[in-house]
């Protein structure tokens, strides 16, 4: 990972509170997610859904009608989402394909989680590996899998999805913001779910990536239930190269 890529990571990292997520070079990103709890700072998630407009020529009687972006509302209240990313708005034809996008997990660097705050973030990397440009928009789908084979499907921050474009060999990113717990803890009603694996699905895209968790020293706090869990995904948002 380059210096572009540290820059953008420490950029990222420096406002996970507040679920503002934004990167360096040219920022971008998705819709939906499971928010906050009464200790985390707040997302929310929504479906993504289609607006219209209307626009009238000098002469008065021509309209039109396009679809807009997905989940352009905000705010901090949050639903289940939908699974692997389905339900993004129709891919256009530039829309990078199953073989184009490559998922994989930021490690090794000073974007790795913190074990001991009390929320953090863990870096989702969509790189292009084919051999044109093209585009991603939207959240990823992500699932966690423990050792037991139980699976913990992440809701979608609610913000806007912004279109971004992918030369090959640049990256995008989204953020893993969760609840870090010792997965040895003990403590009444912080159950520790340690993952093994990360199932990623890009936006807009239908195939799924199996990554390993790889922080073994860091659990996320169970709350695969929770109405307002502070365990949620972001949209993929800005570039780098990798």
């Amino acid at each position: 990972m380059n210096a572009k890529l540290t820059r953008m990571s420490r950029a990222a990292a420096a406002v996970a509170a507040t679920a503002v997520l934004a990167l360096t070079a040219t920022a971008c990103g998705g819709s939906d997610d499971k928010a906050d709890t009464s200790s985390s700072s707040g997302p929310a998630s929504g479906s993504a859904s289609n607006s219209a407009t209307e626009s009238t020529g000098s002469q008065g009687s021509a309209s039109s009608q396009a679809s807009a972006d997905s989940g352009k509302s905000g705010g901090t209240a949050v639903t289940s989402p939908s699974p692997r990313g389905a339900g993004q708005a129709v891919a256009a034809k530039s829309a990078c394909t199953n073989a184009e996008l490559k998922p994989s997990i930021v490690h090794g660097t000073d974007a790795d989680p913190d074990g001991k705050a009390d929320q953090t973030q863990a870096q989702l990397l969509f790189t292009n590996v084919g051999k044109r440009t093209c585009t991603v928009q939207g959240h990823p789908g992500v699932d966690l899998v423990n050792a037991k084979g139980e699976t913990w499907n992440v809701a979608w921050q609610k913000q806007t999805a912004e279109k971004v474009t992918l030369k090959p060999g640049v990256a995008t990113m989204a953020q893993l913001t969760f609840l870090p717990i010792s997965p040895s803890s003990t403590a009444p009603d912080q159950q520790p779910f340690l993952p093994v694996t990360v199932k990623v699905t890009p936006p807009d895209t239908t195939a799924t990536a199996s990554l390993a968790w790889p922080w073994q020293d860091i659990a996320v706090l169970r709350q695969d239930s929770a109405t307002h869990p502070g365990t949620f995904i972001s949209t993929v948002n800005g570039t780098a190269s990798s």
